[in-house]
């Protein structure tokens, strides 16, 4: 998809005093009514704590730079089959982020610890191999999700700072969660390559996601996690590399913490024979290592570096197994990736793949609902159908999710030089005594206009946030159509 926007694209924390211009810009549809852009392999780095969004886009490009040393990766690159993009973990202010350490660890540990009881239930006890750990795994994902439904209840008194960091991390969590579930939706296959906290906050997206049956369908059969420095204690397929040698996973979380993180899987050593950094400020002498905890993305674990110019530059002695010389640490980690690639399957179409589509997901056990105002048509529940797009999937409770989408063809039929408008609103019909945490994802081809996973409704009340998309066609050749787009928020 050839896209062109203008103006910043961010998860907006609070709501604008007067309707704000959100993006605008140009996207193309082809004449056949197929989208430009067609369903990819999406390949998501997941970044940890204290990282920037420049930094989270730096370590997937580390990351690509050396998938591509795989023959089938770049043979993918070159048929325009897959893409790496960053599924961003917002740095917190201040000790948030080592706060939200601390909160993820304790949800974890109740959630095992739940596990641990329920599997010693005559109905689970003596199940062995596969079957025991496919139920294990089912009956942890729904102890988790209950387990943030349990904090997001909770007060802390005048310990206020704990809760609110705690809740944040949950819209957090909700907002990566809406990205990877209209990815999947949207008919992708994708593979999650978590870094640090990132394996936490995977294992919450994984809870979520699960407790809806046709998510939890395409998590099984067309997403793969791998997790790199996993600081979690379990990993939702079982593929990660910690080395033994990372401070940051077993000092500072594990010793210093509390946290409880899988152990070691790899002895790491540079190729000639030399120890990794040593504490601060005795750097490595191989390469002026300056990752004093072994354990960034880029310096440790993909064995290298992006110079002033930005051009990346491998380590060289590289870092390597020390019971195996000629096996480099990142080997490992692209391997799994690989392994990954060829075991996932496209998902079944489940949605329109719209040019254009939103999804809605929440935090509860209400009922939320998508709904759009057409220029002819309201879709909604009652009406899932209208005259430029659908509500394909529709959910009556759980976490969702709802998923509107509007495709090249009634576009191109109906979209003409006179302006159209397509409303998004959210609305909570049902009465609840929980606050419910909702997000609104908006979308045009993969490229996201809005990620907001901060919007709450109580009781039957409206999330009172509006999104109007104003469409109008720009250009149109034989091949085909150019359309001008608009969002503004309300």
């Amino acid at each position: 998809m050839n896209l062109l926007v203008s103006g910043s694209l961010h998860a907006m924390q609070s709501p604008p005093a007067a309707p704000t211009v959100v993006e605008s810009g140009i996207f193309d549809c082809l004449n056949t009514g197929e989208n430009v852009e067609q369903p990819a392999t999406i390949v998501y780095f997941l970044n940890g704590i204290s990282t920037t969004d420049i930094q989270a886009q730096t370590g997937a490009i580390g990351i690509f730079n050396r998938l591509k040393e795989e023959s089938l990766f770049k043979d993918m690159v070159d048929q325009q089959q897959v893409r790496m993009k960053t599924l961003y973990n917002p740095t917190d202010p201040v000790f948030g982020d080592y706060i939200e350490l601390f909160v993820e660890n304790s949800i974890q540990q109740t959630a095992t610890d739940a596990t641990n009881r329920l599997m010693e239930e005559p109905e689970y006890k003596d199940l062995t191999g596969t079957a025991r750990e496919t139920v294990r795994q089912a009956i942890y994902d729904e102890q988790l999700d209950q387990a943030y439904h349990t904090y997001w209840a909770r007060s802390f008194g005048q310990l206020s700072f704990l809760v609110s960091d705690g809740q944040r991390l949950i819209s957090q969590y909700l907002m990566l969660a809406n990205e990877v579930a209209s990815t999947l939706l949207a008919g992708n296959k994708v593979v999650i390559v978590a870094h640090s906290q990132g394996n936490y906050v995977v294992q919450g997206i994984a809870a979520f996601l699960t407790q809806q049956s046709v998510l939890s369908d395409l998590l099984k059969s067309s997403l793969r996690v791998v997790g790199v420095a996993n600081v979690a204690a379990t990993t939702p397929n079982d593929r990660y590399t910690t080395i033994d040698q990372d401070k940051a996973v077993f000092f500072l979380h594990k010793d210093l913490q509390g946290g409880h993180p899988m152990e070691g899987n790899f002895d790491a050593v540079f190729a000639n024979g030399e120890d990794l950094s040593g504490w601060w400020p005795w750097p490595s002498q191989a390469q002026q290592q300056t990752d004093i905890n072994n354990h960034g993305i880029i310096d440790t674990y993909m064995s290298a570096r992006f110079d002033d110019k930005a051009e990346f530059i491998p380590h060289d002695p590289t870092i390597v197994a020390r019971d195996k010389r000629d096996f480099p640490l990142y080997r490992k980690i692209t391997g799994q990736v690989m392994d990954s690639l060829r075991e996932i399957r496209w998902p079944k179409k489940v949605t329109s793949q719209g040019v254009i589509s939103s999804t809605l997901t929440w935090f509860g056990d209400s009922n939320l609902n998508l709904q759009v105002n057409e220029p002819k048509a309201k879709v909604d529940e009652d009406a899932p159908s209208g005259v430029l797009g659908k509500l394909d999937l529709h959910n009556n409770n759980g976490t969702g999710a709802e998923y509107y989408g509007v495709t090249c063809s009634s576009l191109n039929t109906l979209i003409s030089d006179k302006n159209q408008s397509l409303d998004f609103s959210i609305e909570a019909p049902q009465r609840s005594s929980v606050s419910q945490n909702a997000t609104l994802g908006l979308k045009i081809g993969s490229y996201p206009l809005v990620q907001r996973g901060d919007l709450k409704a109580n009781d039957d009340q409206s999330l009172g946030k509006r999104y109007q998309l104003d469409l109008s066609l720009s250009e149109r050749t034989r091949d085909k159509s150019k359309y001008q787009f608009t969002l503004t928020e309300f």
